[in-house]
């Protein structure tokens, strides 16, 4: 497996308090098993997706390509469009 060793890649490197909405789910993926077939389904030209947020519709239902209404990576590159897709999903009649 293609690995890429950073020295904030590790799960203690990330402060408990980053995401404190209670509708926001975190897993931590030491083996990098979800970024591994994010990017074989053609969400990264690399061996791994990292670095990147996926936003998906509450209906959302993953097939062999995952359909997110937002991607971005770097993460840092794009986060205005990250904040309109949360509040769109935030805004949407439940």
């Amino acid at each position: 497996m293609w690995t890429r060793a950073l020295a904030s890649d590790t799960r203690s490197a990330i402060p408990d308090d980053v995401f404190t909405d209670t509708r926001v789910t975190t897993y931590w993926d030491a083996n990098h098993t979800l970024g591994t077939w994010l990017a074989q389904h053609g969400l990264s030209s690399l061996p791994i997706l990292y670095d990147a947020y996926l936003v998906f519709d509450k209906n959302a239902v993953w097939s062999d390509h995952p359909d997110p209404i937002a991607f971005t990576t770097p993460i840092l590159a794009d986060t205005n469009k990250l904040a309109k897709a949360i509040a769109a999903i935030a805004d949407a009649p439940r």
